[in-house]
């Protein structure tokens, strides 16, 4: 499935059952009705600019492994803001570029994350939303994870991870 920005939005549900959402162009895309992962699957954001970016905004649900790989410039990213905690049961990979979670967290406290050369903003500082508070099975991985004041909470259901990356943030 291709979503090619512009600033658009998009309402239906999405379920990725394997395969790949890719988000090109320019331009950010909301997506305001629920994301699953029912299997293993991809998103791409390959876009270059900081304006382009994909937000999840009614949570993400499914047992399928998520990789995102965010192949433009540093600061193109997701964002999963919202949506009802421990849903998503799956394991979340991030190649590149940044993710960050607002508003209500804990959409992946389920999950195992890894950070590959991505930064996680937790502190609200990504497109002037709230932080939030975020748990997760374990955190592994080079990325940097920003607090700014939130908690970071990892082993959520006994799991474990190697980070290399820097936590920063009073958190």
């Amino acid at each position: 499935l291709n979503l090619a920005g512009g600033n658009a939005n998009f309402g239906s549900p999405i379920t990725l059952n394997g395969g790949a959402l890719n988000h090109v162009g320019t331009g950010y895309t909301v997506l305001f009705a629920q994301l699953t992962v029912a299997a293993d699957a991809t998103i791409t954001i390959a876009n270059a600019g900081a304006s382009d970016q994909l937000f999840v905004d009614a949570g993400i649900t499914g047992a399928g492994n998520l990789t995102v790989t965010n192949s433009g410039a540093a600061s193109v990213g997701i964002h999963f803001r919202n949506g009802t905690p421990g849903l998503f049961a799956g394991n979340l990979t991030v190649n590149g570029g940044h993710i960050a979670s607002q508003g209500n967290g804990f959409n992946f406290q389920k999950s195992n994350v890894t950070l590959n050369d991505a930064n996680w903003y937790m502190d609200g500082s990504q497109f002037a939303t709230t932080g939030a508070n975020e748990q997760m099975g374990s955190l592994s991985g080079n990325g940097n994870v920003l607090m700014g004041g939130f908690a970071l909470t990892l082993g959520v259901g006994d799991k474990s991870g190697s980070h290399s990356g820097v936590l920063s943030g009073s958190g």
